[in-house]
């Protein structure tokens, strides 16, 4: 299960930040925070990236009932 903080400590435990994913793709410091509480797919994405893992399975709330749409 992907809840802030365990996105945060593996960031963390990778050697980055949120503010580090945001920063590196061209966004606001505070953009993959918001992503974190609120839609915000650029943020989404950044954070995704870092991770290596697919945007869908860390914020799947936010993209299943899209595609069922």
């Amino acid at each position: 299960m992907w809840d802030p903080k365990v996105i945060k400590a593996e960031l963390i435990k990778r050697g980055s930040s949120l503010s580090r994913a945001a920063l590196v793709r061209g966004l606001s410091e505070s953009a993959c925070r918001v992503a974190l509480n609120r839609p915000l797919p650029s943020g989404e994405r950044a954070i995704a990236e870092e991770l290596g893992v697919d945007v869908r399975e860390i914020f799947p709330e936010r993209y299943i009932q899209k595609e069922a749409e």
